[in-house]
């Protein structure tokens, strides 16, 4: 397939050169556990995997969360763009293990402003299980900062995510969608506070499983609610480590079934593909003198399903939780999506005027010579005090005349009418103007980052855990000089 696909590419005609962005979306709600799995730990990995694939992919940025995994790629040419999920989900497919026709029946690809739409509702938290949903906004923020930080975002992906972090906040401070300010989190932990019939977590005891970036906002969340017995606990013995920074106290795996024991809650967010066993759990809360409420917030579930038919016990999932959300006002939500609407069309205004700029400068550039030939033949013909009056005239002049033109650029670039705004300045004036590449510059890593793998070297998944550094590689593939885009 992949070798029709670039058949067909070079037969396209060959003017179609300029990068478009592109995004490949799932929902973990259309994943199995496994597959979920899978995906939840090849983000790093997959950056580089794409960018040593070939040309046709020439910046990423992956977007990992519990309830998504989204892929936005800048691909080199729009002619090309049959063929980008091929390249792109044979990437994951080698990364993952997962195979090509599961990856092709459970991807959907967007682009142009169905795509711009997309990340920016998302980015606003309108397509979170609670609307409005704030946690989403950082995760956002993190996705490019790591794509920056590995050197894998471009001009033009760093320019959408941050016009996504600008509509966010605009939907938080211009609505009331998100006034409840809760997270998956805090809403779980409410929830798990009616059930315990316990008046505050102050009073709670709660083991957390995980100690990656959604743990430590649990830690604050406990934090905030004056919960002192916080005890974690990770299968990749980070705990110590968490601990020291976020405070709790940290379970060793002997020290874990007393501590479930007394638990109130314990809280699921590793995502590391480990699950605490129903039978385990069931003999850990024979004797247990309360009950217990279990949220498991990982996609790849954290505990055994089966948990769920103990006695004494009540199990929180993503899906239950969502069916526990408030539902938010019918008009916050749609000023909300009127606010998206607006950013997306601003969005796409500024990027095509934004590829008339070489035009624009050129035709400047133009004007400003053909008056410094005319001002110096004022000077040698000897204008004396003439000079500063007649300069300061035909400056006046040519910004009159400049004033159209730069309008009609403007409304020409947004009507998508480029190259004919680029004929005429040809026609005209002789002026000769090629149109930059929408990217921009790129986004250039940051100092001390591991650069990427050799081009074909076999990619490994990062270290089964909850968390990883902005930059990391694995040992597995070898690093080779770091470059910018």
């Amino acid at each position: 397939m992949a070798a029709v696909l670039r058949s067909i590419c070079s037969q396209a005609e060959p003017g179609g050169k300029n990068p478009v962005l592109v995004a490949l979306v799932v929902n973990y709600r259309d994943l199995d556990v496994d597959a979920a799995a899978r995906l939840h730990t090849v983000s790093a990995p997959l950056l580089w995997q794409l960018l040593t694939d070939g040309p046709a992919v020439s910046g990423v940025v992956v977007l990992s969360t519990c309830s998504r995994f989204e892929i936005y790629c800048q691909v080199s040419s729009d002619v090309c763009i049959v063929s980008t999920r091929s390249t792109v989900l044979s990437a994951l497919s080698r990364c993952s293990g997962l195979s090509l026709s599961r990856l092709f029946s459970i991807f959907r690809q967007i682009q142009g402003q169905l795509m711009v739409r997309h990340l920016f509702t998302v980015a606003s938290g309108l397509d979170s299980v609670i609307a409005g949903e704030h946690q989403i906004g950082g995760q956002v923020r993190r996705a490019l900062s790591e794509a920056q930080a590995a050197g894998t975002a471009t001009g033009a992906l760093i320019r959408l995510f941050q016009a996504s972090s600008r509509t966010a906040k605009t939907v938080a401070t211009r609505t009331t969608v998100n006034a409840s300010g809760r997270s998956i989190a805090a809403l779980s932990l409410d929830i798990a506070l009616s059930v315990t019939k316990l008046k505050t977590l102050a009073d709670a005891s709660v083991v957390i499983f995980g100690t990656g970036a959604y743990a430590a906002h649990i830690m604050e969340v406990l934090k905030g609610q004056k919960c002192a017995a916080v005890f974690v606990y990770s299968w990749t013995g980070r705990a110590e480590d968490f601990v020291a920074v976020r405070g709790g106290t940290a379970l060793s795996l002997p020290e874990l079934p007393a501590a479930i024991a007394a638990a109130d809650i314990i809280l699921g967010c590793s995502g590391n593909g480990a699950r605490l066993d129903a039978s385990a759990l069931g003999a850990w809360r024979q004797h247990a003198p309360r009950p217990l409420v279990a949220i498991d917030l990982s996609p790849t579930n954290d505990f055994d399903p089966a948990i769920a038919d103990l006695p004494g016990l009540e199990l929180l999932t993503l899906k239950s939780i969502r069916r526990a959300a408030p539902e938010a006002d019918i008009e916050a939500l749609r000023q909300a999506h009127g606010l998206v609407e607006d950013a997306v069309h601003r969005f796409e205004e500024q990027e095509s005027i934004r590829q008339m700029d070489s035009a624009i400068v050129a035709l400047r550039q133009h004007v400003e010579s053909v008056l410094a030939t005319e001002l110096e033949k004022v000077h040698e013909q000897g204008g004396g005090t003439a000079v500063p009056e007649a300069g300061a005239a035909l400056r006046r002049m040519a910004q009159q005349l400049l004033h159209t033109p730069m309008v009609r650029a403007r409304e020409m670039a947004t009507a998508g009418e480029h190259h004919a705004y680029i004929a005429a300045l040809d026609a005209l004036f002789g002026i000769s103007v090629a149109l930059p590449d929408p990217d921009g510059s790129p986004g250039a890593p940051e100092p001390g980052v591991i650069p990427r793998p050799h081009r074909g070297q076999p990619c490994h998944p990062q270290p089964r855990g909850e968390s990883r550094a902005p930059g990391y590689w694995p040992e597995a593939c070898p690093s080779r000089e770091a470059a910018a885009i």
